[in-house]
Formats: C-alpha cells, structure tokens, sequence
C-alpha cells in the first residue's frame, strides 16, 4: 500500500555517515517523466543536505538506492526534490515507514 505525503516543511535532524543510533536504506524510484537532479533533506536548524541524487541525476524509470542515519530518530523527515524541468516537490516523509519514495510528475508516494 502506498501512502501520499502531502506538502510540509518542517525543522527535523537529518544525519548523513557517522554510527547512527537509528539506520535504515530505501529505494528512490522516479515515475517522473524528468531526470531528477536534486534530493535534500531538512536538517537541524532548516539547513538543507548535500544533494544525495548520483552526478548527472536519476533518469525517469531508473530506481536510487539511498542509505541514511537518524541519531534524533525523527521519522517524519521533510524532502526536497527539484527535477530538470525546474519542477520543486516539498514534502515530509515517514522514513520509520518508508522503505519506497516514489517520486511521481504531482507528488511523493511512499510505503
């Protein structure tokens, strides 16, 4: 079953690296018909990510498997995704439950 996420932005800790106290991987899937270029999350104090899409982006079709830690053990992470037609997707997403993102032309999906 997936779950669309509706748009929200939030101020949530989001760590990349270290010895997480809460790890976890997911599959990004772009069922967009654009390339993907930018995927960020919100991190403490409303600073953004580094981008964690590979260089050149995420082609439509094509799935990115993305690995993070969550020492905070937040779940509810707001996202950022900009595709090459300019096109800005904002959205939280429940990382404890998520183990798919789709990102879709209107939404972000997830199960």
């Amino acid at each position: 079953m997936k779950k669309t996420v509706g748009a929200f932005l939030a101020g949530v800790v989001f760590v990349v690296g270290a010895s997480p106290a809460f790890a976890d991987d997911f599959l990004l899937h772009n069922d967009t018909h654009h390339v993907l270029k930018i995927f960020v999350t919100k991190e403490k104090g409303g600073k953004w990510s580094p981008n964690w899409l590979k260089k050149g982006g995420v082609k439509p079709g094509e799935t990115w498997h993305m690995e993070f830690a969550n020492p905070g053990k937040n779940c509810v992470v707001a996202v950022n995704v900009k595709s090459d037609d300019g096109y800005v997707h904002d959205y939280d997403v429940n990382f404890c439950k998520a183990t798919e993102i789709f990102i879709l032309d209107d939404s972000i999906e997830y199960k």
